[in-house]
């Protein structure tokens, strides 16, 4: 539970490129200390197996990942290089798609005078597209 809500909750203080560099620093820096070097592709690979639309989206991300892999093979870690495998990602170019929105044609001009509205109204009214636009992110 706590990677998990750690990976989802980092880009607040990090961009992803940034994580996976510290983690990949930590990785060559931790001279003798095999298990640790485990720990960190164990989590690298349960953040590719969680959210893999990050690793085909952020190519930042997929640069670092592949350094990652070379770091490994260097260090002849071969079970640290399959675990960090991005290859077997399937695409997401069709969620970019999803989310563009098509242009439409301009409509006609609205008012953004609320003045005419009762108080309970203008809440109602607030509410709805407080609504509508939470609904849009999750």
């Amino acid at each position: 539970m706590l990677p998990r809500t750690f990976l989802l909750m980092h880009c607040w203080y990090v961009t992803s490129s940034e994580l996976a560099g510290k983690l990949l620093m930590i990785y060559r820096d931790c001279k003798g200390a095999e298990r640790t070097r485990l720990k960190i592709c164990y989590l690298m690979r349960f953040w590719i197996m969680t959210f893999p639309a990050e690793f085909n989206l952020d190519l930042g991300l997929i640069r670092i990942t592949e350094e990652f892999r070379e770091v490994a093979a260097q260090l002849g870690c071969e079970e640290h290089f399959k675990l960090i495998d991005i290859s077997t990602i399937p695409s997401y170019d069709w969620m970019r798609k999803l989310t563009q929105r098509k242009k439409q044609a301009k409509k006609g001009k609205a008012s953004l005078l609320f003045d005419h509205l009762e108080p309970m109204e203008l809440a109602e009214h607030l509410t709805f597209l407080e609504f509508k636009s939470i609904r849009r992110i999750s």
